[in-house]
């Protein structure tokens, strides 16, 4: 049950959005009178900025009767989570805790003058990669050509370094291969230069032909009449593929029943691609560590790395541990080199809330604004910083700081204005700092 597709919903096992669940509590909950569970896959979205809100209204207003299942891979703050949950649901709440994954994940950046290197090897990497790297910016006394020319040439060697690393991942079989871009246009445009390869054998080519085939008549469609499925084809058959949001539902269900059957060898894809489908590949690779989130261009999460990430090493065929390869555009040890090992290291970031922070307030018929919000993981976590903000002793006040409480709290870099008082409190060191996410 999505808002575009309903099938069976009668069925004993519902299949649905977030958002069509929450709906439905509150036009019709009757309808969940006899359901009895109740499992959040993917939950650490209840911190999404656009979606979060749609989560927590699901947890806290779902039907009381009905048991919940969370599932999750990269909380942080699990038993805060947990803690919280049990003031919402009366039933109660075990938290189950596994941090041994089947197939361990090996981390590794790609530079074009350097090759694979583990992450140990990071400034060795960057010496000599400066010692080789090509002008990429205008320079001054050099004529306007000259700096066209280098631009070129950096361009030139973004490419290459994206083709000598497939190359090395086709010779050592690290193949299927996910190759995460975060654009659509570059997904394709990706799949296109890497047209010259062949990464089947024949009988695999025959194989693919038929099988695209078969999954062209089950859905009734015709390749030879539609232009952008013919185009698929023709790049599947050479074990080539891309997926995006931007391709039609069916070419998408196409692509990933292709994947599944292990013949596509190298698929460039959007982050979409991991979320939800179980499709796990023997490599990843990381276009960039940086994307636009709504805003601004940013370096990812460690949750949304690690949930990329995740989708290597399939459980079952692959023994070792297999390698995660984020390719590096400029000097290895400037970001978002220097940003990977948090990544792969650290712990992930922990889980906020969103209830009465997106941009559409939680609304249910306009009624119990207050009691929800009494009821929220934020009103929640507000509460237990006050009560360890109470049991917390109060600091001296050093002799010559000022009495006033607004002063003492003001933040290092702010300025005060004229006729304010400027005790010891007010003379912080001025900081420029980066929003970095917690780890």
């Amino acid at each position: 049950m999505t808002g575009d597709v309903t099938l069976n919903p009668e069925a004993p096992l519902l299949i649905m959005t977030t958002e069509i669940f929450r709906n439905t509590v509150f036009e019709a909950p009757e309808r969940f009178a006899d359901v009895e569970y109740l499992i959040f896959d993917e939950i650490h979205y209840l911190d999404d900025r656009e979606r979060g809100t749609v989560w927590e209204e699901s947890l806290i207003f779902a039907p009381e009767d009905i048991r919940l299942i969370c599932l999750s891979a990269t909380i942080q703050n699990l038993e805060q989570f947990g803690a919280w949950i049990r003031t919402v649901r009366k039933q109660d709440l075990v938290i189950i805790h596994h941090e041994e994954r089947p197939v361990p994940l090996h981390h590794e950046l790609y530079h074009v003058s350097t090759g694979l290197f583990d992450l140990d090897r990071l400034s060795w990497a960057r010496r000599k990669a400066l010692q080789v790297q090509p002008r990429h910016r205008p320079q001054r006394g050099r004529s306007r050509q000259q700096n066209r020319e280098d631009l070129r040439q950096a361009r030139l060697g973004v490419h290459q370094a994206s083709r000598r690393l497939l190359d090395e991942l086709f010779r050592s079989g690290e193949v299927p291969v996910l190759y995460f871009c975060f654009s659509r246009r570059e997904c394709e445009i990706k799949a296109e230069r890497n047209a010259h390869r062949k990464l089947l054998k024949p009988n695999e080519r025959r194989g693919m032909a038929r099988l695209f085939d078969e999954i062209c008549e089950l859905f009734q469609l015709d390749w030879e009449d539609d232009t952008e499925l013919n185009y698929i084809r023709e790049r599947a058959l050479l074990g080539i593929g891309f997926h995006h949001a931007g391709m039609l539902p069916i070419h998408k269900e196409i692509v990933e029943r292709l994947f599944t059957s292990g013949m596509l060898k190298l698929l460039f894809t959007t982050e979409t691609f991991a979320l939800g489908i179980n499709m796990p590949a023997r490599t990843v690779v990381f276009d960039s560590l940086r994307k636009f989130d709504g805003v601004s261009v940013d370096y990812l999460k460690t949750r949304d790395y690690l949930q990329m990430a995740g989708r290597a090493g399939r459980q079952g065929i692959d023994d070792g541990p297999r390698r995660v390869d984020p390719r590096q555009r400029g000097p290895p040890g400037r970001p978002p080199a220097a940003d990977l090992p948090r990544h792969a290291r650290a712990g992930v970031e922990q889980l906020q809330p969103e209830l009465l922070d997106a941009d559409e307030p939680l609304r249910p018929h306009g009624r119990g604004l207050v009691r929800a919000y009494e009821k929220s993981f934020r009103y929640f976590l507000a509460q237990k910083g006050s009560q360890k903000s109470a049991t917390r002793p109060r600091p001296r006040r050093r002799p010559g700081s000022c009495a006033s409480s607004p002063c003492s709290r003001r933040p290092a870099t702010s300025t005060p204005s004229r006729g304010s008082c400027r005790g010891p409190a007010s003379r912080g060191r001025s900081t420029a700092t980066r929003s970095r996410s917690p780890s």
